[in-house]
């Protein structure tokens, strides 16, 4: 049995870029019987290829968008403080969807009603896969990160303050502040160029690392179409892979923020890990860092060490404060800002 009907449309009522209208994901296959005869790599390769996904359809449970919402774990060990204009919602009263193995995937539709195709809300890759990213990769990847945000200014969420972090930090390109072109996020004034180059050429390596998987939750079609803007109007991107789509990539420690959405062209690609190690090998060990929550639709997934989400940033959503105060969340994405600004340099039109 196959499921390809995986709709996406844009967020409605919302400004901003036109994420495609229908976006097919990849085609994800129920387990099938094995032939004995094969080797026990084989039996393990067709096993992965063949995982089973569960598609969880959800409609909307508030017909105006919640405002702003802060998401509240009472099992962290740090409480979230409300400043007086925030609402506090406990995770508890939300849904909580997950795969019930290591092999599945879940993808989550959503309806705004009876009528009309369900949009794309996320994906969570099944842990088997994210695994893809090794435990020798894990500890290069947190090794970069620890270095990244001791070498780049803390920066600012949004023009409001959406989130709390204890640090927090952007790479990649975006406008340029002082020019009419893209520009790379800056690092500290004490950074030597050499070591600028060195940690974009690492960071470049993890979202490869990152895309390699989450890429695999989208059509080909939509990818091209992508890569046909990307070509036309010379984007850059984080990693040197020709596959790569991601524009930014940004690092939080400590992270957690308010319900909100991004003004973003393409989905986002979201995984969460701990400062201290990489992920346990065994799933049993993973520990549940964070949630990532969806108040619109009243659900909330459960994010563990390892997990990688692909996610539709024009829907409502916000993390809940996390578990350890050595969480990190990080997330390659494609800023609506950036394709705009590198678009009219081009003097091919603004998006």
């Amino acid at each position: 049995m196959e499921h390809t009907a995986f709709v996406a449309k844009k967020a409605r009522g919302k400004k901003g870029p036109h994420i495609a209208a229908r976006i097919q994901c990849v085609k994800f296959l129920r387990a099938i019987p094995i032939p004995a005869r094969l080797s026990q790599r084989q039996r393990k390769n067709i096993a992965r290829r063949h995982a089973s996904t569960k598609v969880e359809s959800v409609c909307r449970v508030k017909e105006e968008d919640v405002g702003p919402v802060r998401f509240y774990d009472v099992d962290a060990e740090d409480k979230p403080a409300l400043d007086g204009t925030e609402v506090k919602l406990d995770i508890s009263t939300l849904r909580r969807i997950e795969a019930s193995h290591k092999t599945e995937h879940v993808v989550v539709l959503g309806r705004d009603g009876s009528d009309g195709e369900p949009q794309f809300i996320c994906a969570k890759l099944s842990s088997r896969e994210c695994a893809e990213i090794n435990t020798g990769k894990w500890e290069k990847m947190l090794n970069t990160f620890s270095n990244v945000l001791k070498k780049k200014p803390c920066a600012k969420r949004g023009k409001t303050k959406v989130a709390d972090y204890k640090h927090y930090v952007c790479a990649g390109f975006r406008k340029d502040p002082l020019g009419k072109d893209v520009s790379k996020y800056a690092y500290k004034p004490t950074v030597n160029p050499e070591t600028c180059d060195a940690l974009d050429d690492e960071l470049a390596w993890c979202s490869e690392q990152l895309e390699a998987i989450s890429r695999r939750a989208f059509a080909r079609k939509d990818l091209k179409s992508f890569r046909a803007l990307q070509s036309k109007f010379g984007l850059p991107r984080v990693g040197d892979d020709v596959h790569g789509v991601a524009t930014q990539f940004a690092i939080g420690l400590n992270y957690s923020s308010l319900n909100h959405t991004d003004d973003d062209f393409f989905y986002t690609t979201l995984a969460v890990a701990r400062k201290s190690g990489p992920p346990p090998t065994t799933e049993t060990e993973r520990l549940l860092l964070q949630f990532f929550c969806f108040p619109d639709y009243g659900i909330a997934i459960p994010l563990r060490e390892g997990d990688i989400l692909v996610f539709n940033p024009l829907v409502g959503h916000g993390c809940s404060n996390p578990r350890t105060a050595d969480s990190l969340i990080f997330s390659c994405y494609v800023s609506s800002k950036t394709v705009c600004t590198r678009a009219s340099v081009k003097k091919d039109g603004v998006l």
